[in-house]
């Protein structure tokens, strides 16, 4: 079994169905709010994590999220609506959220790039966890 990525409800915890639907009927409300991340089973050898949040069924495979070197104690995000900011919530998404284990830092500077945590993650990466999240948004 590799690592596992769970999208977790905060109203019930048990809850952790990939592809599942977030439904958000309030204009006031953030999609994401009442959801936590977290991510177990990965490697000894991991050092720290990086997480990337797109859409890749979007023409520009859009980004909406990078972390990198998360340290080993951080397995869980709370606050999933801070992953979301960027993302315009008026209709349908598919968010693919990966997150990868790795033997070593990556030592990027802020801002960086999908391309420039792609090449750093190069040779580094020891376990790759994913989850989709569905969000229909009215």
């Amino acid at each position: 079994m590799g690592m596992i990525v769970e999208l977790i409800s905060k109203a019930v915890p048990s809850q952790a169905n990939q592809k599942q639907p977030v439904q958000n009927k309030s204009a006031e409300a953030h999609p994401l709010q009442g959801f936590a991340l977290r991510w177990y089973n990965y490697p000894q050898s991991t050092k720290c994590f990086a997480m990337i949040v797109d859409d890749p069924a979007q023409d520009k495979d859009p980004v909406y999220y990078l972390g990198y070197d998360i340290p080993v104690g951080n397995e869980v995000i709370d606050h999933l609506e801070a992953l979301g900011n960027s993302v315009n919530f008026n209709s349908h998404h598919a968010l693919r959220i990966r997150v990868y284990a790795l033997k070593d830092r990556t030592n990027l500077p802020p801002n960086t790039t999908l391309e420039q945590l792609r090449r750093a993650m190069e040779g580094r990466i020891v376990a790759v966890g994913e989850q989709w999240l569905s969000l229909n948004v009215h």
